[in-house]
C-alpha cells in the first residue's frame, strides 16, 4: 500500500514521506504479511505523518506534562510530548520551550504506554531521566536514538524570544 495525508482536498496541502508538502511529496509505502490493524498519525505543526508498522509511536511522559498541555503528569498517551523521526533515521526528537523552570523527570514510552518505556541509560522500565531547565522559554530538544535506546536532553543557554512573525520551531525540507 501508499499513503499520504491530504488535507481539506487541497492539491498544496498533501503531506507525504519526511513531512514535506505538495503534489510532488513521495508517498510513503506500507508492506502488510497479513491483515492487521494499522493506526495512522498526522502533524499539522510538522507535516509528519505516520503509522504504527514504519514508526514507532513514542511519547515522553513526565512530571511537566501538565504545564505544557497535557491533562495530567506521566501520561504516555498524550501526544503533546510525541517524538518523531522525520528523516527516517530512527531518530526521533521533541523540541518544546514550555517546560518552566525547575527540577524534571521523564522517559521515552512506547505506543502510549507508561509500562513499556525506557528510562536511564537506555534501560527497559529503568529510572527517570532527570533535567534541570532556568525557566520558560528555553529550548529544551528531546533526541531518541532507536538503536541504544538512549534519550539525550540539550536544554538552550537562553532564552529562545517568540515572535508572531516566525514559523514554529520545525525541520526544514
Amino acid at each position: 500500500y501508499q499513503y499520504r495525508a491530504h488535507l481539506d482536498h487541497s492539491e498544496t496541502k498533501l503531506y507525504g514521506q519526511h513531512g514535506i508538502s505538495g503534489i510532488h511529496s513521495f508517498p510513503i509505502n506500507l508492506t502488510l504479511d497479513t491483515a492487521q490493524t494499522v493506526h495512522f498519525y498526522y502533524d499539522h505543526k510538522t507535516g509528519w505523518i505516520t503509522d504504527d508498522i514504519n514508526s514507532l509511536i513514542l511519547t515522553l511522559p513526565s512530571n511537566f506534562q501538565d504545564d505544557i498541555g497535557c491533562r495530567e503528569e506521566w501520561n504516555a498517551s498524550c501526544f503533546r510530548t510525541w517524538m518523531q523521526d522525520l528523516e527516517g533515521d530512527g531518530i526521533y526528537t521533541f523540541e518544546t520551550l514550555l517546560v518552566p523552570g525547575g527540577s524534571w523527570e521523564t522517559r521515552v514510552a512506547l505506543n502510549g504506554d507508561i509500562d513499556t518505556s525506557y528510562g536511564q541509560d537506555g534501560t527497559f522500565d529503568g529510572e527517570n531521566i532527570p533535567l534541570w531547565i532556568a525557566d520558560i522559554g528555553y529550548l529544551t530538544v528531546f533526541t531518541w536514538d532507536s538503536n541504544l535506546k538512549t534519550l539525550t536532553i540539550f536544554v538552550s543557554n537562553a532564552p529562545i524570544r517568540l515572535s508572531t512573525d516566525l514559523p514554529p520551531i520545525a525541520p526544514n525540507h
